[in-house]
């Protein structure tokens, strides 16, 4: 917005907000096109800028609509991030990877656990349709996130 002077900012920004809250795929590439066509000629670095990160602000809309509101920003990350910072500076770093496990008491591992335990808590007002699980399972599936399968064979243990 920086790039915008002061008398078209209110409607850029606007413009450019309606496009990253837009409810599917499709409305915002609309959005986003009409406002490139209006302001490309008269601002080109501001509308350079939105177009870099667009394909990165859209992400969150690939998810099921029922989480846009809880992935469309960074926040609920950063905040366990900071979190987890300010409670560990005073310790530079961590001997073992038991250090960092809530195993033991009174170390920082577990005011890790702590923080990050609390940060997943706010994800429990999530509700998971069927229809919201078959569109995170084909996700996985276009971003190749599902571990290979095993070809059928048994292997046995030695007793």
């Amino acid at each position: 917005m920086d790039k915008v002077p002061e008398r078209d900012r209110a409607e850029v920004k606007a413009l450019v907000q309606s496009a990253y809250n837009a409810p599917n795929r499709d409305v915002a590439e609309m959005i986003a096109k009409d406002l490139l066509d209006q302001y490309s000629d008269l601002y080109p670095s501001a509308m350079k800028a939105f177009q870099d990160d667009l394909e990165a602000c859209w992400a969150y809309l690939r998810c099921p609509a029922s989480h846009h509101r809880y992935i469309r920003t960074t926040n609920l990350l950063e905040r366990a991030f900071g979190e987890q910072k300010r409670r560990t500076k005073t310790i530079p770093r961590f001997f073992t990877e038991k250090s960092c496990l809530p195993v033991q008491a009174n170390r920082p591992g577990k005011l890790v656990f702590a923080t990050l335990w609390q940060t997943s808590r706010r994800w429990l007002g999530v509700r998971m349709t069927d229809l919201g699980i078959q569109q995170l399972h084909q996700l996985r599936e276009d971003l190749g996130l599902f571990p290979p399968h095993d070809s059928g064979r048994v292997v046995r243990k030695a007793a």
